[in-house]
């Protein structure tokens, strides 16, 4: 699928969504949206960023030892000086910013103190170590690079009666440091990230629950993608890919992951035979 025919479906997909979440919000419905459709969540990081590893946004993931709520989604990106751990909650659009007195509502308090949680469990040398080993982030990227956090939380709309131009101020004021708090309102797709899938980590590693319809395979994307099983799983379950080109990738998926373990192969000649 081509990239201008994913953006109108993602977009039509989000417009429903958004709508029927007015009279019957469901945060599962939103989480399950993000896991098909990676593309439409933010990063955070200004400038932009050199990558995303393991070129997939991971779904709730865990945080050894961490009591509570854990986060809905982390991005793992880099640029020329840090890797980042993003960390994005997410929370029903119908929830209000502030009460009727305009004090912060006691959800956003919530949310709030959870990004905290996950902040004060950062500042463990022992958890950040833990963290760079669980998720299999490899040497080479974190060798001559800072290891940083970032907060998203995604929360509310611009609709929302309670958020006046004064409490709108004021949430500019509870955002701490290395932190963004957005509406809806603000997410859209994003072409820079239509080859990310999105997994989840367990003992075994990453495993695939959903691929982009814009999936290609290359040579740049194959050493991440190897780090990921299941892939067959989630292409077979993508209601977005026709029969033919589903089975297509499932078929050339071994190659790829076998080229992308052994280095000493080299690169296919042309792009022809990229896919």
């Amino acid at each position: 699928m081509s990239w201008n025919d994913y953006e109108q479906t993602v977009l039509h997909e989000w417009s429903s969504l958004l709508e029927s979440s007015q009279s019957s919000p469901d945060e599962r419905s939103f989480q399950s949206f993000f896991e098909r459709h990676p593309c439409m969540l933010p990063c955070g990081i200004e400038g932009g960023h050199h990558g995303v590893f393991p070129l997939a946004l991971i779904s709730q993931p865990p945080l050894s030892g961490l009591g509570g709520k854990i986060p809905d989604f982390l991005w793992i990106v880099r640029d020329s000086a840090s890797v980042y751990a993003v960390l994005v909650e997410i929370e029903e659009p119908s929830k209000p910013w502030a009460t009727e007195s305009g004090q912060q509502n006691a959800k956003l308090t919530q949310a709030i103190n959870q990004i905290k949680d996950w902040k004060s469990w950062f500042k463990n040398p022992t958890n950040e170590t833990r963290f760079i080993e669980d998720y299999r982030i490899p040497q080479f990227l974190t060798r001559k690079r800072s290891f940083e956090q970032r907060y998203i939380l995604v929360y509310g709309r611009r609709s929302d009666p309670t958020l006046t131009e004064k409490f709108n101020k004021k949430r500019i004021e509870l955002q701490g440091e290395n932190e963004i708090y957005m509406t809806y309102d603000r997410l859209f797709p994003n072409q820079y990230y239509d080859q990310n899938l999105t997994v989840k980590l367990d003992d075994e590693g990453y495993k695939a629950i959903s691929v982009p319809p814009t999936i290609k395979l290359s040579p740049s994307n194959a050493k991440d993608r190897s780090l990921i099983r299941d892939k067959e799983i989630a292409i077979r379950k993508n209601n977005y890919l026709s029969t033919p080109r589903k089975e297509f990738l499932i078929n050339r998926l071994e190659y790829w992951d076998n080229w992308a373990r052994d280095c000493s192969k080299p690169v296919p000649v042309s792009i022809g035979d990229w896919e």
